[in-house]
């Protein structure tokens, strides 16, 4: 290569990159590059140049730990030092992907991308998260909520680390088996979207993991973390975020699944569009079935892209004995796979067999629904008035929404709550005794009954995020503001596009 030579003749190469951001097809916007096709002009310290930083001064005693030759950039930590070594650079995204080729020449070598944000505080010298690429494994590290947490690093320090913060911190960090050859070339690709980090090599999936420390909102620094020893060449950070002016143009795309038994779908559908389009910047699509039985399915769920195009999915059908699990799984896989949804009223009661009036245990065949919507319902009172009140007042959901009583609704039991569900609004409901019951016993008392009917679940690998309430069977509660700005609520959350306040973020207040 003609860099090599010129190289090889002693001849000073010097190729610093500072331009305005580009677009790269397909794959966000362009933030920096470096192919390190420089040379240095001493060799008795770290000299990368292109707004690099090394930690050699400080960690190693001066001594060159970096050095760039034959157009790429060799790191190796020096005898002499007491950390790794950590070669960074400012790069500031929300959602962001690193590229670099990268050769491992020793088995115990490794290459650490860490992500970071010297901004935050509450954590160690602003780690967020990692991804370490091994001879035979990935592993990928939530660090913002596991190891580098401030109290956290204090109490492992102090060795007061409690057995269940302990055992938290488990769940903080997930490893994948991959074997890499020695001395080879790879490519390498670190994405990160919300709160999912994901890798590739070679262009090929390796591994992804969800944790809330990777949703941090903006990771401000790169730092290439090594160990031993690593090669490195043409880096490439790319920001996934998207432009101001089109991200404040761009209606959330809701897709609305509506229709079965026992509810006038017709009118709740254009109610919910009404007031979900109303509140924020959104485009809601209404897929309605006229069938008005408990078997109803819905066409769009037979391709296995169904949620294609959708940025989250509102659940408002009501298919009791529809049963068939090839069915039920395409409609879950899209939620597996990090399409939120927001869930209504006999969503809750849909697509269940086998022993459902029990509690089923999680795993079991017929759990696969629940699973999704966090909480195990089988049954509802008579139509009474339900006080709704907050038991998490402080959840944006619910933040500043005051308490009310429905008119005539159905409460919703609760036979099972899974873990990862979060109760926020709780039914109070006192059903008069009927006609029946006096008959039988004039003396007959009024029945009390409670019930969790809002709340949020984490669900599958990826912790995609539901949003569910029970209420909704009348008319006249769905086209109740009050009731509206639950729902809408819910679905910012579920999207991540509330602040704490409640409130929509900027890009999709109502237009």
């Amino acid at each position: 290569m003609l860099k090599h030579f010129l190289a090889a003749a002693g001849l000073l190469l010097v190729s610093v990159r500072l331009f305005s951001p580009v677009m790269a097809d397909d794959q966000g916007t362009l933030i920096f590059e470096d192919n390190f096709d420089r040379n240095e002009s001493q060799e008795l310290t770290d000299e990368v140049g292109n707004g690099w930083g090394t930690n050699s001064k400080s960690r190693a005693g001066g001594n060159k730990q970096v050095d760039l030759r034959d157009g790429a950039m060799h790191i190796t930590m020096h005898a002499a030092a007491d950390h790794a070594v950590s070669v960074t650079h400012p790069a500031e995204f929300c959602d962001g992907r690193v590229e670099m080729k990268f050769m491992l020449e020793n088995k115990s070598d490794s290459l650490g991308l860490n992500f970071a944000d010297l901004e935050y505080k509450q954590v160690w010298a602003g780690h967020l998260f990692k991804v370490i690429v091994g001879v035979e494994q990935v592993e990928l590290v939530d660090l913002k909520t596991g190891a580098m947490d401030l109290k956290t690093r204090e109490a492992r320090t102090a060795n007061t680390l409690t057995k269940q913060r302990a055992d938290e911190l488990k769940t903080k960090s997930k490893k994948f088996s991959h074997k890499l050859e020695m001395g080879k070339w790879y490519t390498v690709a670190a994405t990160v979207r919300g709160d999912t980090l994901s890798v590739a090599i070679d262009g090929k999936p390796i591994a992804s993991f969800a944790s809330e420390g990777m949703a941090h909102p903006t990771k401000r620094m790169l730092r290439l973390s090594i160990p031993k020893s690593v090669v490195v060449d043409d880096l490439k950070i790319f920001s996934l975020d998207k432009p101001a002016a089109e991200e404040a143009n761009t209606p959330l795309r809701v897709l609305l699944v509506a229709g079965g038994c026992c509810h006038d779908y017709a009118t709740q559908t254009q109610l919910l569009k009404e007031g979900i389009e109303k509140r924020m910047n959104a485009r809601v699509t209404v897929e309605l079935s006229t069938s008005t039985t408990t078997e109803t399915t819905f066409a769009i769920y037979n391709s296995d892209d169904w949620a294609k195009g959708y940025d989250v999915v509102i659940h408002d059908e009501c298919s009791a004995n529809v049963t068939e699990q090839p069915y039920i799984d395409r409609i879950l896989a899209a939620h597996r796979m990090g399409t939120p949804a927001v869930n209504l009223h006999c969503a809750m009661h849909s697509y269940r067999w086998g022993e459902f009036r029990s509690p089923v245990a999680v795993n079991a065949e017929n759990a696969r629904w629940y699973e999704m919507i966090g909480v195990q319902s089988t049954a509802h009172g008579a139509k009474s008035p339900i006080d709704i009140i907050f038991s998490d007042a402080t959840h944006p959901i619910t933040k500043g929404l005051a308490p009310w009583t429905t008119i005539d609704e159905e409460l919703y039991n609760n036979i099972s709550v899974y873990s990862g569900t979060t109760a926020l609004v709780n039914g109070n409901q006192l059903t008069p005794p009927n006609k029946k019951e006096l008959q039988q016993n004039p003396n007959s008392q009024a029945k009390q009954a409670s019930a969790v009917v809002a709340w949020t679940n984490l669900y599958g690998p990826s912790k995609t995020r539901i949003f569910s309430t029970s209420l909704g069977h009348q008319n006249e509660t769905v086209a109740d503001a009050k009731y509206m700005d639950l729902v809408v609520r819910g679905l910012l959350w579920a999207t991540d596009h509330i602040t704490e306040d409640g409130k929509p973020t900027p890009a999709y207040v109502s237009r």
